[in-house]
C-alpha cells in the first residue's frame, strides 16, 4: 500500500468530482498528474488525531489492590510516541476515580458534539490497570474501587462501551490492558469479523472516510496478567515503531498482527455503531510531530524543554533554534521572567520568508471550525488563588461569586498575545487575573484547515466567604 497515494487519491476524487462539469477529460488527467506529483506534500499535512489514556497504578483499597508499577509511566511513554511520531494530541488521566473517568469521557463527547473536535477525526481511548470479573461482567478498577462494592464503584466495561460509542467521532479505537478486558467485547468469545479483507484494493482510503468505525483491542486474559506482566503497551510501541512499512501507515489489522507476535493472544473486534469496512489508520507524520514538539518547547520556555526537543528529534527542523534556547535558558535561574509570547514558528524557519500578519480586530466576528481551548486552565486558575477570602466583607459581596472575564488574543501557535478585560468583577480579582493570564497555553484556532489568530473569552470565578 502507498500512503501518499491514498491521501492524494482522496483529495483528487473530491476535487475532480466537484470540478467535473467544467473540466474536460484532458484537463482532469493533467490535474490528477499534478496531484500525484504533489502527493508527498499532501501527506505531510497534520491529521487531527486524539488519544485519551486512563492509567491506574494506585488504589485507595491498598490491601485488596496493591499498587502496580507500570500503567502510568507506560501511558506517558506511549503518549509521547503517538505525539512525536504520529502527530496525536494526547492526554493522560492518572489514577482517576470512576466519576472522573466518566466525566472525562463526557468532556470528549461534548468537544466532538460542539465542533471543538471535528467529527471525522480519530480518537484512541486506552485503559491500563487492574480488571475484575463478577457474574460474567467485566470491570476496569478505578482508583476508588471498593472490593465489597465493585459493581457500584468500578467502571463497568458495558458502561465504558456505551459512553465511548456515543461520542460523535467517526473513528474510535479502544485499547484495554487489564485482566478480564475481553469483557469489553459485547459478545466475549465470539469470532470477530474478518477485518483483513476490508483493507484490500485501492478503495480502502475512501472507504475509511465513508464509514464509521468502533474497534477494540484487549490484552490476553488467559493468565489474568496485569499491565506489569502483560507487555501489551511495550508491544504496542514496538508495533508503532514499524511505521506501517513503506507507506508509513498502520491499519487496524496490521496493528493486530504486529501485537500478536511474540506475546499472549490479543482479542480484537468491533462494537456499537461500527460499520462494515470501518478502519482506524495510524499515519506516521514526522513533520507535523516535529513542529508540534517545537511549539510546545517554546511554550514551556525553559532549558529542560529545549533539551528534550534535541533528544527526541535528532534530525529535527528546529535543532539550531533549540540549541540556542539551551544556551540561553540553561544559564537562567528564573525562566518565568522571559517574555511569555516570544515569537515562534516562521521566525525560526530558514526555508521560508517571515510574514507579519495583522491581528484580528477585537470586536470583529470571526468563524473558526475549532476555537482555542486553554489546555492548562486549571493550573493557571490555581495560581490565581482566592484573593477575596477575608478581604471583601461588605454585605453586598457575602455569599456571592465574583466573575472576571478577559478577552484574550491567541496567536496561530496557541500562545497568549494580549488581552482586554470585558467584565472587571472587582479590582482585587481583576488584578489577580491579569497577573497570570499570560501563562495560559491554548490549542490554536483552525479556520479553513489552517491555524489562525483568534480572540476568545476566558472567565474566572472567585468565591466570597
Amino acid at each position: 500500500m502507498l500512503g501518499f497515494r491514498r491521501s492524494c487519491q482522496l483529495f483528487s476524487v473530491f476535487y475532480l468530482s466537484t470540478c467535473q462539469p467544467i473540466l474536460g477529460s484532458d484537463h482532469r488527467l493533467l490535474l490528477l498528474s499534478l496531484l500525484l506529483l504533489t502527493a508527498p506534500a499532501l501527506a505531510q499535512q497534520p491529521s487531527q488525531n486524539y488519544a485519551l489514556f486512563f492509567a491506574v497504578d494506585t488504589y485507595d483499597s491498598t490491601n485488596a489492590y496493591p499498587p502496580l508499577l507500570s500503567p502510568v509511566e507506560e501511558a506517558r511513554s506511549l503518549a509521547r510516541v503517538l505525539e512525536h511520531e504520529y502527530g496525536f494530541q494526547a492526554e493522560v488521566v492518572e489514577n482517576p476515580t470512576a466519576r472522573q473517568t466518566e466525566e472525562k469521557l463526557a468532556e470528549y463527547a461534548a468537544r466532538f458534539a460542539d465542533g471543538t473536535c471535528a467529527p471525522e477525526d480519530q480518537l484512541l481511548v486506552v485503559f491500563s490497570g487492574r480488571g475484575l470479573e463478577q457474574y460474567s461482567h467485566g470491570y476496569f478498577l478505578t482508583r476508588d474501587t471498593r472490593p465489597t462494592e465493585v459493581h457500584r464503584t468500578a467502571l463497568s466495561f458495558f458502561l465504558a462501551r456505551v459512553l465511548i460509542d456515543n461520542i460523535a467521532c467517526q473513528h474510535i479505537l479502544v485499547a484495554v490492558d487489564a485482566p478480564y478486558s475481553r469483557y469489553f467485547d459485547p459478545q466475549p468469545g465470539a469470532t470477530p469479523e474478518n477485518l483483513q479483507s476490508l483493507e484490500a484494493g485501492e478503495q480502502m482510503f475512501q472507504q475509511h472516510q465513508a464509514t464509521q468505525s468502533r474497534l477494540f483491542l484487549t490484552s490476553g486474559d488467559s493468565l489474568g496478567l496485569t499491565p506489569d506482566q502483560s507487555g501489551f503497551t511495550e508491544r504496542l510501541k514496538e508495533a508503532l515503531a514499524q511505521s506501517g512499512g513503506a507507506d508509513s501507515t498502520l491499519t487496524f489489522s496490521e496493528l493486530c498482527g504486529l501485537l500478536g507476535q511474540g506475546g499472549p493472544d490479543i482479542h480484537r473486534g468491533s462494537f456499537g455503531k461500527h460499520e462494515a469496512g470501518g478502519n482506524f489508520l495510524l499515519i506516521r507524520n514526522i513533520a507535523a510531530a516535529d513542529s508540534l514538539a517545537w511549539q510546545r518547547a517554546l511554550r514551556a520556555d525553559n532549558c529542560a524543554a529545549a533539551q528534550s526537543y534535541l533528544t527526541d528529534y535528532t534530525a529535527g527542523k528546529y535543532r539550531e533554534a533549540a540549541a540556542q534556547q539551551v544556551e540561553t535558558k540553561c544559564g537562567q535561574t528564573d525562566s518565568t521572567q522571559v517574555e511569555a509570547n516570544a515569537p515562534i514558528g516562521n521566525t525560526y524557519d530558514k526555508d521560508m520568508l517571515v510574514y507579519f500578519e495583522r491581528d484580528p480586530d477585537i470586536d470583529a466576528f470571526m468563524f473558526a471550525e475549532l476555537k482555542p481551548q486553554a489546555i492548562n486552565y486549571d493550573e493557571v486558575r490555581a495560581l490565581m488563588g482566592e484573593p477575596v477570602k477575608g478581604i471583601l466583607k461588605r454585605e453586598e459581596h457575602k455569599g456571592k461569586n465574583i466573575r472576571v472575564v478577559a478577552r484574550v488574543l491567541v496567536d496561530k501557535y496557541g500562545n497568549y498575545k494580549r488581552h482586554r478585560l470585558i467584565s472587571m468583577g472587582h479590582p482585587i480579582c481583576s488584578r489577580q487575573v491579569e497577573a497570570y493570564l499570560h501563562r495560559l497555553i491554548f490549542t490554536p484556532a483552525i479556520q479553513g484547515g489552517k491555524p489562525v489568530s483568534f480572540w476568545v473569552n476566558m472567565a474566572f470565578t472567585f468565591q466570597v466567604e
